[in-house]
């Protein structure tokens, strides 16, 4: 399958500015042939977390939080993929869903409709103290290749890329949280991610700006499993081939299958064996509580 990854400049609450771009990368993308395309993390007000005080990101979450599907973003991303029949991988943006907020990504068909969700389950300190509320739910987005993602904190733990991959997910898409310091671990855990799982990971990243400053950049990563890291996106850094005044790079992708039926057999196993490990850390910290309930008698 053939996907476009956008690796874009992002205005801190600049939701028209951001959209526009937004339509411009997807329509290159339909363009130059592309079937699918992966777009950024908050891709309406900016990647807001690592800039404002927390005082001021509070404010912005309960103030810019939108239902899916019928929220802003949502209804002008469903609109672009009927327009340019295209699939659309978007990263989080700020979900309300009742009294709850979560960080939320989403699938928009070339129809139109939502394909499905993904809420972040592994919340952070921040994120408990800003209200967010943790996803319960493991899935992926089936757009012919079956894309699990994997937001912010949930790149840090195994499970939930085995847990995907178990699934039946053929590609994962990672997107950390751009913060003004690199992390140099990052990329060695998202290689180590797709090692783990034989599959190619796609991290998404972009660059940050307030007024007409840049406060940061994340490279976009491509990782191969067997290869490693095979393709760094970046615009600030004068790596690639486009001028420093460029504000977005769309780069295509031959989404190759690393197909199921290599690890068919893996797949019963993984199942197995994390049984066998729930089952032993249920029956060891149900011990654990049974003597701690015993001890305060």
């Amino acid at each position: 399958m053939r996907i476009a990854i956008a690796h874009m400049s992002l205005k801190l609450m600049s939701k028209k500015l951001n959209f526009e771009r937004t339509k411009k990368v997807v329509q290159e993308a339909k363009q130059r042939g592309a079937k699918a395309i992966i777009l950024p993390s908050m891709i309406n007000i900016g990647p807001i977390f690592s800039f404002f005080s927390p005082a001021q990101v509070k404010s912005i979450v309960r103030n810019h939080a939108e239902r899916v599907p019928s929220g802003p973003t949502s209804t002008f991303l469903s609109s672009l993929a009927v327009s340019n029949g295209i699939f659309i991988v978007v990263g989080p943006i700020i979900e309300r869903a009742g009294p709850k907020v979560f960080l939320t990504s989403f699938a928009v068909s070339p129809t139109g409709s939502i394909i499905n969700r993904y809420r972040k389950i592994v919340l952070n300190p921040l994120d408990k103290t800003l209200g967010f509320s943790e996803g319960k739910t493991l899935d992926y987005f089936d757009l012919k290749e079956k894309y699990g993602i994997l937001i912010e904190g949930d790149i840090q733990f195994p499970e939930i890329a085995r847990g995907l991959t178990i699934l039946g997910s053929t590609v994962l898409v990672g997107y950390p949280r751009i913060d003004p310091v690199f992390d140099k671990k990052l990329r060695k855990l998202l290689e180590s991610r797709s090692i783990e799982n034989n599959l190619p990971l796609i991290s998404m990243g972009g660059i940050v700006k307030s007024q007409e400053q840049t406060m940061a950049e994340l490279p976009t990563f491509i990782f191969d499993p067997s290869e490693g890291l095979i393709e760094e996106i970046s615009l600030e850094s004068g790596r690639t081939e486009e001028k420093r005044g460029d504000e977005e790079k769309v780069v295509i992708l031959e989404l190759q299958n690393y197909s199921q039926k290599m690890y068919a057999q893996d797949q019963e196993f993984s199942f197995s064996l994390f049984s066998v490990v729930y089952r032993n850390l249920k029956r060891h910290l149900g011990k654990e509580e049974s003597e701690k309930e015993e001890d305060e008698k």
